[in-house]
């Protein structure tokens, strides 16, 4: 994906998701509850690390994402 030029709308609207979508790959989500922190920044990285690691349907819903 970071090889991939980025779009203007991406440029314009700061949506990385944009440079995706508009170089015609599809984008999948599953809904969780309660929703994970997001990670703007490398230190806010652990403390979503953390809270995988302390919740089982979190650790299941990350191997079934990432096929580990």
């Amino acid at each position: 994906m970071t090889r991939l030029p980025a779009s203007q709308i991406e440029i314009a609207k700061l949506i990385e998701q944009m440079r995706i979508l508009e170089n015609g790959f599809n984008l999948s989500y599953i809904e969780v509850a309660p929703a994970l922190p997001s990670i703007n920044e490398p230190g806010e990285l652990q403390e979503l690390l953390d809270l995988l690691s302390g919740d089982s349907e979190q650790q299941h819903l990350l191997k079934a994402t990432t096929n580990s």
